[in-house]
């Protein structure tokens, strides 16, 4: 029995792919980006970048061509937990990059009053770029979970 994915699933399959490599709305600022980014970046990771950013557009390209793309044999035990666990993370991600993007008409809504040096606008930020990053777990424990599954139907027809 194969397990469909929705519609949702699918965008926020692309969104979780794309955040963690995109500095957009409350994480694009340079003390919010500090905070969670590694060193600097050389040539040789620049190239590395854009090659990574390469194959994530075709990922994209793939899975919205095709609304079959990411659907998987059903599977029970440890399969099924890191399917629902990568689901968790990818809608962590996309929570995450909603609340970067529309932080210009939430945040007045949420902050009525204004802190001491905006510790609540940087605690916002931070776990907005933060649940971002957790996009990449989501997708691989997800992908693992579709590699699971397919080996245990296959396992199934074999014998």
């Amino acid at each position: 029995m194969r397990l469909t994915t929705s519609l949702a699933t699918r965008l926020g399959y692309c969104v979780a792919l794309l955040a963690p490599y995109f500095s957009f709305g409350l994480s694009s600022f340079e003390w919010v980006e500090a905070s969670v980014r590694e060193g600097g970046m050389g040539w040789y990771s620049v190239i590395i970048l854009l090659v990574t950013l390469a194959l994530i557009a075709f990922r994209i390209v793939q899975v919205l061509a095709n609304s079959g793309r990411l659907d998987a044999f059903r599977a029970s035990g440890v399969a099924s937990f890191l399917r629902a666990l990568g689901l968790l993370l990818i809608y962590i991600a996309v929570a995450g990059a909603a609340l970067s993007v529309a932080r210009r008409w939430l945040f007045p809504l949420l902050v009525t009053y204004p802190s001491e040096n905006g510790v609540v606008y940087l605690g916002a930020a931070l776990f907005a770029a933060s649940a971002m990053k957790l996009g990449s777990s989501g997708v691989l424990l997800f992908e693992f979970s579709r590699i699971l599954g397919f080996e245990a139907r296959r396992c199934e027809v074999d014998s």
